[in-house]
């Protein structure tokens, strides 16, 4: 599995299939160029504009953008329920977790999740290899709340997104904080990991990845 991170909340997650998978493309207006990309699935977590941006998309792709199960070709996806923030989605509305089971490996983007996943939620999510987490704060999880959700999941591998940078039109938290008070960060200056069940250990750690 190819992993690759577009800016924000968007990534691109390919099969060795060839599968394409694209998650909560975002619009120009945030101040980070969004590329054309093209896909066979796209995920959108909550409908604000820097997350739901299917107009930037090719081709003859699936959009999810609700709660359940789904299949394509060698992928399969799990949407599970949470909310944007953390008096019961009051404040922001709803937000979905999307798991995805690729080439042997479990990815779960946590779209921009308000609140610790509880036990319900946490075992919706089961086993997970790459767990890709919002760190800004402001709209999301607190970077305290970000950490002891990274610790109930336990995943191999921790992506932070989410966060401030230089471009971001909006105020959020960089990622600096997170990283400081999580520990076990390698900086390893790339925009893509290839992923195997093989070879996943030898990234194991928190990884900020360059857009």
């Amino acid at each position: 599995m190819k992993l690759q991170y577009i800016g924000h909340s968007c990534f691109e997650l390919q099969s060795k299939n060839g599968a394409r998978v694209v998650t909560d493309p975002f619009d120009s207006s945030i101040g980070i160029d969004m590329p054309h990309l093209l896909a066979d699935v796209v995920t959108v977590s909550h409908q604000h504009h820097d997350h739901n941006n299917l107009s930037i998309i090719i081709g003859n792709y699936l959009s999810l953008n609700e709660i359940g199960e789904y299949s394509f070709l060698d992928t399969k996806i799990r949407g599970i329920a949470s909310n944007h923030d953390d008096v019961g989605g009051s404040k922001r509305g709803k937000n979905i977790i999307f798991c995805f089971d690729i080439d042997g490996l479990t990815v779960c983007h946590l779209g921009d999740l308000g609140d610790v996943p509880n036990s319900l939620q946490l075992k919706q999510i089961g086993k997970v290899d790459v767990l890709l987490i919002p760190v800004g704060e402001v709209f999301t999880l607190t970077v305290e709340k970000a950490i002891e959700t990274c610790r109930l999941i336990n995943p191999v591998i921790t992506i932070p997104m989410h966060f401030k940078t230089d471009a971001l039109a909006f105020a959020l938290s960089k990622p600096e904080k997170f990283l400081s008070l999580a520990g076990n960060f390698r900086d390893i200056k790339i925009s893509s990991l290839e992923l195997t069940p093989e070879n996943i250990g030898d990234y194991k750690g928190i990884i900020l990845l360059n857009k």
